[in-house]
């Protein structure tokens, strides 16, 4: 029963419940209505006003519309009548021009003024008047600037007159320092702090600057003329006084003026001595020979001029540098490499001018074998090689026909120089004076002058490379020093051409085979000599490591062809290899026989000179051992046979020293060898010979046979060859 009590009771509460959410639905159906019929009311409402709206709106957007048309035509207007009157407004002010540095300013914002009016008419209007009165007061104005320009400039440029300034530049080790354009450009003194007569230094460079700038990009030929021809002229001037400046001075100032970082690239003072000319042809006769000369004084190179012309390049350069300087400041970035080119054109032009006056020069001289004049060369190319790197960041940007003028010049030189080089081979190759030798068979002077050229050319190692013609690529290319290695090959070439030379030569002789055989070891030792001396050995050595045996070997061999022209003195005294036959009956020994018999035995073995035996000198070899001589009756036969002896001895002994006494063996450690080694070898045998026949009564005349002892021998040995040649 309970439990159905509490059935009914959820029952009724239940019902309850859905009675009332009947009612809340009831109301929120009407509530909805009621809510949508407002929504409808309202959406009408806005229909009615976007209906009422529209039309005022689209009339409102029509105005602004309107509004902005008229405010683009009043600008436009604007815009165009300025134009039409600008030339009545600037009129006064363009023809009585700026009046001070001052008004540059106002002036030149007029002359913009017509400047666009001109451009406005030539697009819209080119048949208005308007467009010539413009016209004509622009032309007007841009020459009152041009003339203020011009004015200004001349103001203050002037050429450097004191020489000392390009001279103090050129000394300065700062090639990239930042040049002072005070020196260049007539400007008050800094330490005036501006105030000097001429003006303020940075206001005249503003003014400058302000007028250039309109100029460059309204009159820029016009400007680029005036400029150019203005500064160019300046520059040419300042640079033919530094020349004049130069031909005045001596060889030892400029070498000062260069300073110690320059002068080492033309050698210095330490070759000085090289420096001289080398007279490498043989003189001819006297007229033709005086005419040469006369025509060689024309063309002939001086140091002095090789100096002068590299303190001008240097100059030149710090000019250029200045000037740079002084566009920097003043033209439009656009425009400076253009200005620059047409500024320092002429300068520049006239320092290669120079440059290949001097290389055709060399020519001229070649041409009469003077190949020394090629050497002053050298140090110029050296010169344009070591100032290359500076020159091409000056030159940058510039005019190809600018920038490529000194890269022109080095390679003239650099070919000069080559084919020079060449021809002085071919020229010792193919001497047509090879018949003309020293008549005492000294060094001759081709010698002691290609060594002297080779001596010179060493000092400028670091570029010979540039201009030796290599024949060895292969050497070349495994080389690590390629200066070095071409330049061994090229002494070796020299020395070659001489070598062949040399032997021509010595044929010039005939049949004087001492004076042939001296001529070859005396040329032949002084270039071992000068190769050791000079440092070439080390150097040539890279490409032949065994010249120096070879000469030393021709050395060797020119001493023993020259000490077997005394094989027919020899001949009659050497009892060794050619001994007398006598057969006389003995009847006693003398008393000085066991004393010679000591002596002979002592001498029979082979005499050395210089590790050479004198049987490879006399042609024979030692069989026979000198027999002492006994008191003997001497037939007639005999006698005749020891007579003959000492007269074929008398008379082959003092031709032999009279002719060899004119001869010459310059070197003294040389001259002294030959002596040493001839007294030793001639004097031994001598001895020998004098000592067995001294005793013996051949004669009743004997001071008509034995005329020499062996130390008369000595004393004439010793008096051989000219020492004065």
């Amino acid at each position: 029963m309970l439990e159905l009590e509490d059935d009914r009771r959820k029952l009724a509460n239940a019902t309850n419940s859905l009675a009332r959410l009947k009612s809340l639905l009831t109301s929120s159906t009407d509530n909805c209505m009621k809510m949508v019929e407002t929504l409808t009311q309202f959406d009408d409402r806005l229909l009615k006003l976007e209906e009422t709206v529209q039309p005022v709106y689209k009339q409102t957007g029509n105005l602004q519309r309107q509004q902005e048309n008229i405010n683009s035509s009043l600008k436009r207007l604007d815009y165009v009548i300025k134009f039409y009157t600008v030339a009545g407004e600037v009129e006064p002010n363009i023809i009585n021009g700026p009046g001070s540095s001052s008004m540059y300013g106002e002036y030149i914002s007029d002359l913009n003024r017509l400047t666009d009016a001109v451009r406005y008419f030539e697009r819209n209007n080119r048949e208005s008047p308007e467009l010539m009165n413009c016209g004509s007061l622009l032309e007007k104005g841009g020459q009152i600037i041009q003339k203020e320009f011009r004015q200004n400039m001349s103001r203050h440029s002037e050429e450097i007159k004191k020489v000392d300034i390009i001279l103090d530049m050129i000394k300065s080790n700062a090639p990239q320092q930042e040049p002072d354009l005070y020196k260049v450009f007539k400007l008050s003194d800094r330490r005036n702090g501006g105030g000097g007569g001429i003006g303020n230094p940075e206001k005249i460079l503003q003014d400058l600057k302000l007028l250039a700038e309109w100029l460059c990009y309204n009159r820029n030929q016009d400007f680029l003329l005036l400029y150019s021809r203005l500064r160019s002229d300046v520059l040419s001037k300042s640079l033919k006084n530094l020349r004049s400046y130069l031909k005045s001075s001596t060889l030892g100032s400029m070498i000062k003026t260069l300073g110690a970082h320059l002068s080492p690239l033309l050698g210095g003072r330490k070759n000085l001595h090289l420096m001289k000319r080398i007279d490498i042809s043989t003189s001819t006769t006297s007229s033709s020979s005086s005419m040469d000369k006369d025509n060689l004084l024309d063309i002939n190179i001086t140091e002095p001029e090789i100096f002068a012309y590299v303190l001008t390049v240097t100059g030149l350069l710090k000019l250029m540098q200045l000037e740079l300087s002084l566009i920097e400041r003043i033209i439009p970035v656009e425009h400076q490499k253009t200005i620059f080119s047409r500024v320092i054109l002429s300068s520049l032009e006239s320092v290669y001018n120079e440059g290949e006056q001097l290389s055709t020069r060399v020519k001229r001289s070649v041409q009469k074998q003077d190949f020394s004049s090629a050497l002053f060369l050298l140090p110029v190319l050296r010169y344009h090689a070591y100032m290359r790197h500076s020159f091409d960041l000056l030159l940058d940007g510039c005019d190809p026909q600018v920038s490529n003028r000194l890269h022109s010049l080095v390679v003239t030189l650099q070919t000069t120089i080559s084919k020079t080089l060449e021809e002085f081979i071919e020229y010792i190759k193919c001497d047509q004076h090879h018949h003309r030798v020293p008549k005492d068979g000294t060094v001759h002077e081709l010698t002691s002058n290609v060594m002297l050229f080779l001596v010179h050319l060493q000092s400028y190692l670091d570029i010979l490379s540039r201009v030796v013609t290599v024949t060895d690529i292969q050497s070349l290319e495994l080389s690590g020093d390629k200066n070095r290695i071409a330049f061994a090959q090229y002494i070796w070439r020299v020395l070659s051409a001489m070598g062949l030379s040399l032997r021509k030569r010595s044929e010039s002789y005939h049949n004087d085979q001492a004076l042939q055989s001296l001529f070859l070891l005396n040329n032949t030792f002084y270039i071992l000599k000068t190769l050791t001396t000079s440092s070439l050995l080390s150097i040539v050595s890279l490409y032949r490591s065994n010249i120096r045996d070879d000469y030393q070997i021709q050395i060797r061999e020119f001493k023993m062809e020259y000490y077997k022209c005394w094989n027919k003195v020899v001949h009659y005294i050497d009892e060794i290899n050619n001994p007398t036959i006598l057969s006389p009956q003995r009847t006693g020994t003398m008393s000085s026989s066991s004393s010679y018999s000591t002596l002979s035995n002592s001498h029979s073995s082979s005499y050395s000179l210089s590790g050479i035996s004198s049987s490879t000198i006399s042609g024979h070899h030692h069989h026979h051992h000198t027999q002492p001589m006994m008191m003997i009756r001497l037939k007639d036969k005999d006698r005749q046979i020891i007579k003959d002896k000492f007269a074929g001895f008398n008379k082959e002994f003092e031709q032999v020293i009279q002719s060899h006494r004119s001869y010459a063996i310059p070197d003294r450690d040389l001259r002294e060898e030959i002596k040493k080694e001839l007294i030793q070898w001639l004097n031994r045998i001598y001895f020998q010979f004098y000592e067995r026949y001294v005793a013996v009564e051949f004669t009743k005349n004997v001071h008509k046979y034995i005329k020499y002892t062996p130390d008369h021998v000595s004393q004439s040995i010793s008096l051989l060859f000219d020492e004065l040649a």
